[in-house]
């Protein structure tokens, strides 16, 4: 009997141990509604940085008799690397290059000529490409000198090397403005000659080459931003030869095409340098340099052989996204002519300072490349101060 009381004593002791355990634990449960609920950090996303380009142009390439005969090799063939050793390194700091290409391809069944009618090997062609150029300007005052042919095989034989030409075109569905894109941003390329030495473009036939005509620039600038164009390029071959500074006629049609949308203009013809300036339009910034002289030529007249390597970057707005220019520096080049071991030779100096080496150059007149930097220096800065540009330490290896 005193066992089953002891038995259900126990039993009862349990149950409560039990119920007390149970109670105390539904106490102490937080409820899944009052948990914390989990938190991610969330890092903003840093914005992708403004898309920028940067171009590199160079004045006219030319060809006369001395500098085609300098190329020709002794199995009959010719070769013009040598022409831009020096200078190539800096071309290629930029994202694209672009020249004025002053002669025609007008093939090997004719003979080569220089001036008054420049003919020259396709193997020009192929140094341009080479020494880093990716685009040239074909409308200028010699696109004519080799006919119609010449225009058409000029403008198939410099696609063929991998160059794009600008400004000329052998049919008219060809003739459009050129559109690249590059780093993200879609860039339109147009070109325009004054004359073509008075061998006419057949009246039929006008997309030949594209001549100096506001009505038609504004189309074409308007036409490339339909085509996505963000910036416009633009080259003229127009003003009086041999004057270093530009014509009002000049500066009067970089005027309409900055007011149809322009927004870079690259001047040539002249054979001398004229000045460069940034300038505000409607809001937008605007750069033209009105003649970059020549890059290469056999001209000997005063300054003819002083040139300049000009780089030209574009960047957008963060804000609006629009891209425009930016800034501009240059380099002063002079074109070194000199005859070792009976031959004649040529080359592309870059000019980086007022007393540069060129230890693998020979009978380089220092005197000249010092005038050359002095002239071109004082020249760039009748507007405005611009800089003369930083070369990496690779390019001046």
């Amino acid at each position: 009997m005193m066992a089953k009381k002891i038995s259900k004593s126990l039993t009862l002791l349990l149950m409560i141990v039990i119920l007390t355990a149970c109670s105390l634990s539904a106490d102490t449960e937080t409820p899944a509604a009052n948990l914390p609920k989990e938190t991610t950090t969330k890092v903003p996303k840093e914005p992708p940085p403004p898309r920028t380009i940067t171009i590199a142009a160079m004045g006219d390439l030319m060809m006369h008799s001395d500098q085609i005969q300098a190329g020709k090799q002794a199995d009959g063939s010719y070769q013009y690397d040598s022409f831009f050793t020096e200078i190539e390194p800096y071309l290629k700091e930029a994202d694209l290059a672009i020249a004025n290409f002053e002669t025609t391809l007008a093939g090997e069944e004719r003979p080569y000529s220089g001036y008054p009618r420049f003919h020259a090997p396709d193997a020009f062609a192929d140094a341009v490409l080479r020494a880093g150029f990716d685009l040239v300007t074909t409308a200028n005052n010699h696109s004519m000198d080799t006919g119609e042919k010449g225009v058409i095989r000029t403008y198939t034989q410099l696609k063929k090397s991998g160059l794009i030409p600008v400004g000329t075109a052998p049919t008219a569905a060809e003739q459009k403005p050129v559109i690249v894109e590059k780093n993200g941003i879609k860039l339109a390329f147009l070109a325009y000659a004054e004359h073509t030495n008075g061998l006419p473009v057949p009246a039929e036939k006008q997309y030949l080459v594209n001549l100096i005509d506001p009505v038609k620039m504004k189309k074409d600038i308007e036409l490339s931003k339909e085509l996505g164009a963000e910036a416009v390029i633009v080259g003229l071959h127009f003003g009086p030869e041999y004057q270093r500074s530009p014509s009002e006629q000049q500066q009067k049609i970089v005027e309409q095409a900055f007011k149809f949308g322009a927004d870079v203009v690259l001047g040539g013809h002249p054979h001398v340098l004229q000045p460069m300036k940034q300038t505000e339009v409607e809001g937008e910034e605007k750069f033209v340099i009105y003649s970059m002289g020549n890059a290469i030529s056999g001209q000997t007249i005063d300054y003819t052989d002083e040139g300049i390597l000009v780089y030209v970057t574009l960047t957008e707005d963060p804000h609006t996204k629009q891209i425009s220019f930016e800034k501009a520096s240059y380099i002063p080049t002079y074109r070194h002519k000199y005859t070792a071991a009976g031959k004649r030779h040529f080359s592309i100096l870059p000019i980086t300072s007022a007393n540069p080496t060129f230890e693998d150059v020979p009978q380089v007149p220092q005197n000249n490349i010092s005038a050359a930097w002095k002239n071109t220096t004082t020249l760039m800065e009748k507007h405005q101060a611009f800089p003369v540009f930083s070369p990496t330490a690779e390019t001046q290896k």
